[in-house]
């Protein structure tokens, strides 16, 4: 009777071992696997054309946003969209050239430089930002699901912090394009986009994108820099200093635009998949009358919180995609402004 209860807890043993063996090679295998499709995903804009129609939903609060639209993408950084809903936006054109984006005037029928940004929060990473990624996120793996006729992989992707949403992402395993995109507090969703319709690599007329382009005398790109220490060199305050701004939100660069003699710093963080932004710039005489001296203002865009204030004629924002709670605590912890 001994002999055969140690046979048996042995036998239970090997067999344990050998289902935790499996488990950890197919663990292995799926992140080897999401690796090479999130290559895709960096790839895609590069050499991925498209014609689509794209529907968005962000809310606030018990407030919802909808947005459908045509869109054209000729890569590697062309882009042509067309808006179908709401109604007030319908037939308003938006062109993305040399990562600039215009909007065509109704009346004039003229593209002018729109200072906006893209209004569409995509699920974008970059190749150096990979191993932030991994470090900052868990990947869960749930079965193939079917989005406008195309096989996609589909993920849940869930920080380690606890404190940023929760993303479900469906991605193309032929092309590495984003199809499907959810993003979560909690049980809350808080923005999601997919392609109702989709047509890869078809035949795209260029003359889409042309448009006589006005010389913009008010705004000027000047360069990129991945030192704090280079970017304060070449202005006249102090800029923030923290190279972490948040648990897993490192420096990633930054760069100043010149705006009617006025530069402008924005810093970039990311954690390898979300980003956190500060903007600075010292304030005119003129601007200075808007705003009181360390006052803080708080308010919603597009899903993210935006932070700002005034401080020794300096003007400070901060833009990110985390509770509120927790932007005000980054936003405090920042010094060294306008100092």
């Amino acid at each position: 009777m001994r002999n055969f209860l140690k046979i048996s807890v042995c036998i239970i043993l090997v067999c344990t071992g050998i289902l935790i063996s499996l488990s950890l090679k197919l663990f292995s295998y799926q992140r080897k696997d999401f690796k090479a499709l999130l290559e895709k995903v960096i790839l895609c804009p590069e050499v991925v054309n498209y014609w689509g129609i794209k529907e968005v939903e962000s809310y606030r609060g018990e407030q919802k946003f909808y947005i459908k639209y045509e869109i054209i993408y000729l890569a590697p950084d062309r882009m042509w969209m067309k808006y179908i809903k709401p109604d007030k936006l319908s037939d308003r054109e938006v062109i993305r050239r040399n990562g600039r984006l215009y909007s065509k005037n109704r009346r004039s029928g003229r593209f002018s430089l729109e200072r906006g940004r893209y209004p569409v929060i995509d699920f974008e990473i970059k190749k150096e930002n990979l191993r932030l990624l991994f470090k900052n996120y868990k990947i869960n793996f749930h079965e193939d699901e079917i989005v406008s006729n195309r096989e996609n992989a589909v993920f849940e992707i869930e920080s380690r912090s606890c404190k940023k949403p929760r993303m479900n992402v469906w991605i193309d395993y032929e092309t590495g394009l984003v199809m499907k995109y959810e993003q979560y507090f909690g049980e809350n969703k808080i923005n999601s986009y997919w392609f109702d319709e989709i047509k890869i690599n078809p035949e795209i007329d260029k003359d889409i994108f042309s448009f006589k382009e006005r010389f913009d005398k008010k705004s000027t790109d000047l360069k990129d820099y991945f030192s704090l220490e280079s970017i304060e060199k070449d202005v006249d305050f102090p800029v923030v200093k923290s190279k972490e701004v948040a648990y897993g939100y490192v420096f990633y660069k930054g760069n100043i635009t010149l705006r009617r003699n006025n530069k402008i710093v924005h810093l970039l963080y990311t954690d390898g998949l979300d980003n956190i932004s500060i903007f600075m710039n010292r304030l005119s005489r003129r601007d200075r009358q808007r705003f009181d001296e360390g006052e803080i203002k708080i308010r919603t865009e597009r899903g993210r919180t935006v932070i700002s204030k005034m401080e020794n004629n300096v003007h400070l924002s901060l833009i990110g995609g985390l509770e509120k709670k927790d932007m005000m605590q980054i936003f405090f912890s920042i010094n060294n402004t306008g100092k």
